[in-house]
């Protein structure tokens, strides 16, 4: 099958690419999220209402990041066993130990996810403030920090750009350098109205 076949197969019945991936994340949000079997009734519908909070409170504006935010509080949904609002203290303590001791998680990664549930459970509880029931849960927030010396230099990119063969990769590495941005802020994410164009370039 040549690349334009499995081009025109892969996207058949829709109009766009974008079209595409707003009914593929549309799909894997009901087989992940809201009808998987693994969750109890009453926490589906709150992964629902909370779905629509976050795009309509402007907190989240890509289904990517809702997802992922989604996946990561659905962990402690299926060890839950329960209702949200029935959650206990005790619940979180045996939920930190069974990530960390059984499951073997990253302490970054845990502390990810704890972070989500405790802002999950401002909207469970309808408060501004944490409630109770996760006020006393701590995420470690490590700050990664690079010292001066360990940048790259000007001529030391410069190198790195003479020495790329194809004129792509001569751009990313000139947009990371100009940017200072991450990958997928510099490169993956941006759109063209992203752009602002000045008089030393853009």
């Amino acid at each position: 099958m040549s690349n334009n076949q499995w081009f025109v197969k892969k996207y058949a019945g829709f109009q766009s690419y974008d079209e595409y991936i707003t009914h593929k994340i549309q799909v894997t949000l009901n087989r992940e999220i809201f009808g998987n079997k693994s969750l109890l009734e009453e926490q589906r519908e709150v992964f629902k209402n909370y779905h629509k909070y976050l795009f309509s409170s402007g907190k989240v504006t890509k289904d990517s990041s809702v997802i992922g935010i989604l996946r990561h509080i659905k962990q402690f949904a299926v060890f839950l066993k329960k209702p949200f609002n029935q959650a206990t203290k005790q619940d979180f303590l045996d939920f930190i130990d069974h990530m960390r001791y059984e499951r073997k998680v990253k302490n970054s990664y845990l502390n990810q996810i704890l972070i989500y549930i405790k802002a999950f459970y401002k909207f469970v509880y309808q408060t501004e403030e944490y409630p109770d029931v996760v006020k006393s849960i701590k995420p470690k927030i490590r700050t990664n920090t690079i010292r001066f010396e360990e940048l790259l230099t000007k001529e030391e990119v410069l190198k790195l750009i003479k020495v790329c063969e194809k004129v792509r990769d001569k751009a990313i590495i000139s947009m990371l350098r100009d940017s200072g941005g991450r990958v997928e802020e510099a490169i993956l994410r941006p759109k063209i109205k992203d752009v602002l164009i000045d008089d030393y370039g853009a």
